[in-house]
């Protein structure tokens, strides 16, 4: 069932950019340099494996939830052809002109805080399928830190109402990253790095492996809801 709808997943601090945040052993860039290539790397092998099975079955099915039809295209920044490493609003401006459908901003929080962030900018036409996907995102989020000793450490997920005029700086500049898109957008904090709660779990394969599969699972669902009402470019 393929379609013309597409995700633009966006490592927050790219190539060539500053590397963002660092603290007990993580570098924001590499962290999520790391996340974003295990993302490819299954979604590139399930595609693979639907093509193979759709050789025989036109209708691939879905085994013990392993196997599912893949409704969207996957799209990533790369250090090539000017890539897309400039400022927040020209990256996600060259993301539309790539035929993105939805945007997702990755970044690493610091400050010491103890919760999540989904943040959307609550502006504009597309405000609600944006809170949809921050919705989204937080959901599966949570369900997937609930299967680890993760939420012991993990105090809330937040969903942010981001825009430019509000008291707080931290949802000003949210607000300011995502203003120039005129697609679906959000942008995930998904833990503090100068936590060490946070970051001891998260710097383990298995903490990479659970943020993986978070935005692989948020970016699926995504798809399932927002192809026939949001569509693809």
């Amino acid at each position: 069932m393929p379609s013309s709808f597409s995700i633009f997943l966006d490592i927050g601090h790219a190539y060539g950019a500053k590397a963002g945040a660092s603290a007990n052993g993580i570098v924001e860039q590499e962290y999520n340099l790391e996340v974003r290539n295990r993302v490819a790397g299954v979604y590139t092998a399930r595609t693979a494996l639907e093509h193979l099975i759709s050789q025989f079955n036109p209708y691939v099915p879905d085994i013990n939830g392993f196997i599912q039809p893949l409704y969207y295209k996957l799209m990533v920044n790369t250090n090539d052809e000017g890539g897309l490493n400039g400022k927040y609003s020209e990256r996600i401006k060259k993301a539309q002109n790539f035929g993105a459908s939805a945007y997702i901003q990755m970044h690493c929080n610091s400050g010491g805080g103890k919760y999540a962030i989904v943040g959307y900018h609550n502006y504009g036409p597309m405000k609600e399928y944006s809170e949809r996907m921050a919705e989204i995102f937080a959901e599966i989020y949570n369900s997937e830190i609930e299967k680890t000793s993760f939420k012991e450490a993990l105090k809330d997920i937040q969903i942010w109402p981001c825009t430019s005029h509000h008291e707080d700086i931290g949802h000003r500049n949210i607000a300011a990253c995502l203003s120039s898109a005129s697609i679906p957008a959000i942008l995930i904090e998904p833990f503090f790095l100068d936590n060490k709660g946070h970051a001891e779990y998260m710097k383990t394969d298995e903490g990479i492996n659970l943020l993986s599969r978070t935005y692989l699972r948020a970016m699926d669902k995504i798809a399932d809801e927002f192809t026939e009402n949001v569509g693809g470019n």
